[in-house]
């Protein structure tokens, strides 16, 4: 039995990938649950249903209902792309990642809001049962999510840390990055001393910076930048990405 659109070796990678915190000790093959979801996407769309997902993961004794595979699925509908490479398993998260287990808490919230949370959750690695605390207060308490995440900072003791998040649109420099270490990319946009004195300028001090395919993020103490200095930040790190093509 195989799935419908997938060759041999995608199912493979699904396989152990899906339910594989049965496995002790080990490591997903996949990284990102998004690539998952896709793929899961890709054999719905060669015409699988759910139930026939269900059957054949079931018969490989991974999964037992398919909760994992809806949740897959709506993390890559429900959540931007621009976020999608910073979403990993718990097993490969590092700094400025978002985990699965947090990516499908937040899929089943207003997208206005999905895009509201996902900073703060880099910023103050926020659990599964933090997220369902900040949602019920805006819900109950009628209150924003910009009030609900100061109250969990004073509760908490929290430094205020933000993010910024932007994708990469410029075809040639998509075409660039796919070829570059973008380890090496992200450590020569750190140091460059226009970005360094912005952060300066700001009095915020800069504590990750992440280049990836077709997005970038960074991550420093203090409070949000304003849309206008959102879009100078923006202009600085888009024009050191065109000046390395």
């Amino acid at each position: 039995m195989s799935l419908p659109g997938l060759t041999p070796e995608e199912v493979f990678l699904l396989v152990r990938t899906l339910g594989a915190q049965d496995d002790k000790g080990s490591k997903r093959p996949i990284k990102y649950p998004v690539k998952a979801g896709k793929l899961l996407l890709k054999s719905i769309n060669a015409g699988a249903t759910y139930s026939t997902l269900l059957e054949f993961f079931k018969s490989k004794k991974r999964l037992t209902n398919d909760s994992m595979i809806r949740a897959h699925i709506k993390i890559v509908e429900k959540i931007d792309e621009k976020y999608h490479n910073i979403i990993k398993y718990g097993e490969f998260k590092e700094i400025g990642d978002i985990t699965y287990d947090q990516a499908q808490t937040i899929a089943n919230w207003p997208d206005d809001l999905i895009e509201e949370i996902i900073p703060n959750i880099v910023s103050y690695g926020l659990q599964r049962s933090d997220l369902r605390g900040i949602f019920q207060r805006m819900e109950r308490g009628n209150v924003t999510l910009e009030v609900a995440m100061e109250e969990f900072r004073e509760q908490n003791n929290k430094i205020i840390q933000s993010s910024y998040f932007s994708s990469i649109r410029d075809k040639s420099v998509l075409k660039y990055l796919k070829k570059q270490d973008l380890t090496v990319i992200s450590e020569e946009l750190s140091k460059k001393e226009d970005f360094l004195k912005f952060f300066e300028t700001e009095k915020r001090k800069l504590v990750s910076v992440k280049v990836f395919e077709n997005s970038f993020s960074v991550s420093f103490l203090g409070k949000p930048l304003g849309k206008l200095k959102k879009d100078k930040l923006e202009t600085i790190v888009q024009t050191f990405l065109k000046k390395a093509v």
